[in-house]
């Protein structure tokens, strides 16, 4: 699964599924990397199920949408923006921008496209595959990051602003290979993701 996710969505989740008496002896294995390695890793063998990304042009993959997380602005408490209600990508984007890497595919190509939108051209100055380490960076800077709103935003030292022109979303996706029968206990816990409200765990 995605770094991020071991915050709060992935622990709470398996808790709640070892908890019922018939999956109490079920062993878990976990990694943790971008997308783009999980798909890898399912592909390989080496995982049976992921949360991650979209990761275009894996065909081999079955992506069911599990999450949505709604993009927004975060910066320094003592930021330029930080006291305002919402703000505009353009004017976001005429700070420097932190944002993530080319590895982490989807939410990378999410960012480029509401730079493009606002018709900038962007100063990034910093890249990052995780909302954490974008988080920590902007402390004591003048720059801005667009990211999806993760739990962990909520114990860290930013100011969350919604984008007053921008209404989209990163979806996160439950993966596993589209040929290959999963043992019980994994699609036993795929079932329990499929119908839990996902909301509560986040």
């Amino acid at each position: 699964y995605l770094y991020i996710l071991g915050h709060s969505l992935v622990p709470r989740l398996v808790n709640s599924f070892i908890e019922l008496p018939k999956h109490s002896k079920y062993h878990f294995i976990f990694g943790q990397a971008h997308s783009r390695i999980i798909i890898e890793g399912i592909k390989n063998g080496n995982y049976d199920l992921g949360i991650c990304a979209f990761v275009r042009e894996e065909y081999e993959i079955e992506f069911v949408p599990i999450i949505k997380q709604r993009l927004i602005l975060i910066v320094s408490q003592d930021h330029p923006l930080a006291s305002r209600p919402s703000v505009s990508a353009r004017e976001a984007l005429s700070y420097p921008l932190i944002t993530y890497n080319s590895f982490t595919g989807e939410s990378r190509r999410l960012v480029d496209e509401i730079i493009s939108g606002a018709n900038v051209k962007a100063n990034i100055i910093y890249e990052f595959e995780e909302e954490s380490s974008i988080a920590a960076m902007l402390e004591g800077s003048q720059a801005v990051a667009i990211v999806p709103e993760v739990s962990i935003l909520h114990h860290s030292p930013v100011k969350r602003i919604p984008l007053s022109d921008i209404h989209q979303d990163r979806k996160l996706y439950l993966v596993k290979a589209r040929n290959k029968k999963l043992s019980r206990p994994s699609e036993a816990f795929y079932q329990f993701i499929l119908h839990s409200d996902l909301t509560k765990y986040l």
